[in-house]
This record gives structure tokens, C-alpha cells and sequence, in this order.
């Protein structure tokens, strides 16, 4: 299972919407492509368009473009 913490959600023009947040459960590999559904709400969706990884020490902060409803 992979699971985040959406932090926040905004658009950047020409590149879509974006996703960031706080990795809490890495046990997969995620790939562009992949399609992430909320845990509260199985309509959202995620499709993985880009994948940005940066450590902050233990903390993981993941970066998904392109938001799908």
C-alpha cells in the first residue's frame, strides 16, 4: 500500500494541477501512470502524470501532478 498526506493542491499553468504531501506508507513503488484513490472518498482520484521526490531528513514530501475527479 502507498500511502500520503495531501498538504495541499494547487494549479500550475500549462502543467496541470498538482498534488503535494507527507509520505506515510511507502511499501510500494509508485509509477507514473498509476492511479492513487482517496481513502474518505473513492471518487477522487489521482492519475500520475510526475513524481517529485525530496527527503527532508526522515520526512518523504511527494509532489503528483495532474488531478482527476
Amino acid at each position: 500500500m502507498f500511502e500520503i498526506v495531501v498538504q495541499a493542491i494547487f494549479k500550475i499553468s500549462g502543467r496541470g494541477t498538482v498534488v503535494t504531501g507527507e509520505i506515510l506508507n511507502g511499501e510500494t513503488n509508485l509509477r507514473n501512470g498509476d492511479v492513487l484513490t482517496s481513502k474518505d472518498n473513492i471518487q477522487q482520484k489521482v492519475l500520475v502524470k510526475s513524481i517529485e521526490l525530496i527527503n527532508f531528513g526522515s520526512r518523504k514530501i511527494l509532489t503528483l501532478i495532474k488531478w482527476v475527479s
